[in-house]
């Protein structure tokens, strides 16, 4: 593709225009594709750990003391219950969050790569037609 007189001004805006689609195109294709999956699998076990804990405390605190195993303990087990179980739960929805901010900075860093691969081939192509443009002027004195 060239940039030289020949070319108007919507000529230029249409290609730099597919160039912005295409790159918008490339945010939707995941290099990672298993790496993504998984991540969702993790943070999905990671709130039903969180949702089964808390609804287990609730339910060993419910229980009666008299018909509970465990005597007047139930409470506590109730809270260590929930203490220990959402706090794994919350760790894995952290972990599944940070792996799926590194594959998204990893998809965005790419693109943008790729964007200024292009931007420094159009501007190399325009600035060799100033220069020869600027040496035909000096050549011909005009």
């Amino acid at each position: 593709m060239s940039f030289g007189r020949s070319q108007t001004k919507f000529e230029l805006l249409t290609s730099l225009s597919y160039f912005k689609q295409k790159g918008e195109g490339i945010i939707e294709q995941r290099k990672f594709q298993s790496a993504y999956g998984i991540a969702r699998f993790v943070e999905g076990c990671g709130w039903f750990a969180v949702v089964i804990s808390v609804l287990g405390s609730l339910g060993i605190a419910a229980s009666s003391s008299s018909s509970s195993l465990l005597g007047g303990s139930s409470v506590v087990l109730g809270l260590f219950v929930i203490l220990f179980g959402a706090l794994m739960g919350l760790g894995m929805v952290m972990q599944a969050q940070l792996t799926l901010a590194m594959l998204d900075t990893e998809s965005n860093t790419r693109v943008t790569g790729e964007e200024l691969k292009r931007s420094n081939t159009m501007l190399g192509e325009t600035l060799g037609v100033i220069s020869a443009s600027v040496k035909k002027i000096a050549e011909g004195g005009k």
